[in-house]
């Protein structure tokens, strides 16, 4: 896979960021398909969503394939800790709802069949780590556990 910002290779950071959403459509246009993207010298994951809503094939490889990887790597989490609702911050937050279509599509192909657990952009964008961190903090701190299911 791409190389990450930390160096190194599989990170999911360097996949299904909005930076990585970006440098993917760019690595596309390279390849001379026709997309409405192609001259935006600034291009974000928020116009390749555009453009999935427009209806461009280029753009809908770009996001599709991002939203795989982090249906995936959501599929894991949720097998792993069996949350109610995982808040997707940064810059795919504002990809759109077909990239989270995409995204609870995988992620539903992976988990065990009873999981039910809500995909959603987090309101919070680039705040959702630190409000999702104190909400823990403030669990543990009452001494309330996580939620199983029965």
């Amino acid at each position: 896979g791409p190389v990450c910002t930390c160096g190194r290779r599989g990170c999911l950071e360097a996949i299904a960021s909005g930076p990585a959403i970006a440098r993917r459509a760019r690595e596309l246009l390279a390849t001379g398909e026709s997309s409405v993207l192609r001259g935006l010298s600034e291009l974000t994951a928020q116009e390749v969503a555009q453009a999935v809503a427009a209806g461009d094939p280029v753009a809908e490889k770009a996001l599709r394939g991002a939203a795989q990887a982090l249906g995936l790597a959501l599929a894991q989490a949720i097998t792993l800790m069996n949350p109610e609702r995982i808040a997707v911050g940064g810059g795919v937050a504002r990809s759109g709802e077909r990239f989270f279509a995409w995204t609870r599509e995988t992620a539903r192909r992976y988990v065990p069949p009873q999981a039910r657990v809500d995909i959603i952009p987090a309101q919070l964008l680039d705040d959702a780590p630190l409000w999702g961190a104190s909400a823990l903090a403030e669990r543990v701190l009452q001494g309330k556990k996580g939620r199983c299911r029965q």
